[in-house]
């Protein structure tokens, strides 16, 4: 996920991507797209990484395709472009990150390369100031996992050690003469980094999460109003962590049992649409249930639950919810159509339940197990129901002709369903079986 738009690989390899474009071609072809297209890239791809101008794409052969603004060698290609051009000079990569102007690529055996502003001090001696391709970063060895942000990288080695490149978490005054990647000592037994624009996270393989950096607006999740943290310290608001989002002034956090905890600007409109203040303990964002992947992007968020279904959160106006439209700020969670030969159903009116309509229908027991009663107040017209599954399948239909009703849903395999109420005002409530 990047700034505006999100990158996705569907089961067959293929990459689609939705949201704002701006005409440099960052999504992977020509012009913004309000929910999920192909891209033009006829490859079968293991991972893709979106920046905040670029995306990078990786295939099943090692090789690297980019897309997108160029205007500091972040594509690596040397040109910018609509559609996906080859990355050259680099082979056998196995991982790729896509920062603000600059992108990442590990090697196969464990060397890191990197292109864009920041790396241009790494042998090209160039007027415009940045690195327009890949180039190999010094002193790093046995990496296994990287990130990239705002002037900000970090590569974790096999053995759980961080090294910083840009100075974050080793100090208020630290300073580089050599602009080599430098060990941040205070951290062990990390397995995975987010290097965000004013802040990162990390986890280590006891699922445990440290912050460092900027702690303005409660990014770190800890209940603190210390402004920057310049060492990395622990999070002991949570635990079992096994992926992490670092970005603008937001973090997320994924909970091995799939539930997804936000901490930072205006996270408590995430968690409650009354509060609109600043999240500064980690809380739990409602309505989200079995959470595989995580993604963080400029006030808008995506989530994956199961396979290849995906519902965003936030702000709408640049497309970046994936749901056909501009015009809509999800309140509660909404699924993302038109994804991997999903059909395709653009947002009609339909608004999922929040504060705002929460008196008008009340679903109970919810989580229910045999039968749920439906209670609808007398302003509501009746009308039909349908209850879908996570696929988008209907499972139950029927007729409301009173103000209660009651549903045998004993039949139903437990989990996560979408009641659909077509009335007057159409609503979408999730209910879970148990």
């Amino acid at each position: 996920v990047g700034s505006f738009h999100t990158q996705y690989i569907c089961k067959d390899g293929r990459a689609m991507s939705w949201g704002f474009d701006c005409g440099e071609g960052r999504i992977g072809r020509w012009g913004s797209r309000n929910y999920p297209d192909y891209v033009g890239l006829n490859k079968t791809l293991k991972k893709v990484s979106a920046g905040l101008y670029h995306s990078l794409y990786l295939d099943s052969t090692g090789t690297v395709w980019s897309t997108g603004s160029n205007e500091f060698g972040q594509t690596g290609t040397g040109l910018s472009g609509m559609y996906p051009n080859k990355v050259l000079s680099i082979d056998s990569i196995i991982d790729i990150a896509a920062g603000t102007h600059s992108s990442l690529f590990l090697r196969y055996d464990g060397t890191v390369y990197g292109c864009g502003l920041g790396f241009e001090e790494y042998g090209f001696d160039l007027s415009n100031g940045y690195c327009p391709f890949p180039l190999l970063i010094p002193n790093l060895d046995s990496i296994v996992q990287i990130s990239a942000g705002n002037y900000q990288w970090f590569f974790v080695k096999v053995n759980g050690d961080v090294y910083s490149k840009g100075g974050m978490g080793l100090g208020e005054y630290f300073q580089t003469q050599s602009n080599l990647p430098v060990k941040i000592d205070s951290l062990k037994n990390i397995r995975y980094s987010s290097a965000g624009s004013v802040h990162s996270l990390f986890i280590n393989f006891d699922g445990e999460t440290y912050f460092c950096g900027n702690n303005q607006l409660g990014q770190a999740g800890i209940g603190s109003n210390v402004q920057n943290y310049y060492y990395p310290i622990k999070i002991n608001t949570l635990d079992s962590i096994i992926q992490v989002d670092a970005f603008g002034d937001h973090s997320l956090f994924l909970k091995s049992d799939g539930s997804v905890w936000i901490s930072g600007r205006n996270g408590n409109f995430y968690v409650d649409s009354s509060n609109y203040s600043h999240l500064r303990t980690a809380s739990k964002i409602p309505n989200l249930f079995g959470v595989t992947e995580i993604g963080l992007g400029d006030f808008f968020f995506i989530f994956e639950v199961g396979d290849s279904v995906l519902y965003s959160l936030g702000e709408g106006s640049n497309g970046s919810l994936g749901i056909g439209t501009t015009d809509y700020n999800a309140f509660s969670p909404i699924k993302v159509t038109n994804l991997c030969g999903a059909p395709l159903n653009i947002y009609n009116g339909i608004t999922v339940l929040d504060e705002f309509y929460k008196e008008d229908i009340k679903i109970s027991p919810n989580p229910a197990f045999d039968k749920i009663e439906l209670n609808l107040t007398e302003n509501l017209a009746f009308g039909k129901y349908f209850i879908y599954n996570t696929q988008g399948q209907i499972v139950s239909f029927g007729k409301i002709e009173s103000n209660k009703k009651i549903i045998d849903v004993s039949s139903l395999t437990r989990g996560l369903y979408y009641f659909y109420l077509d009335s007057d005002i159409t609503q979408v409530h999730k209910i879970i079986l148990k």
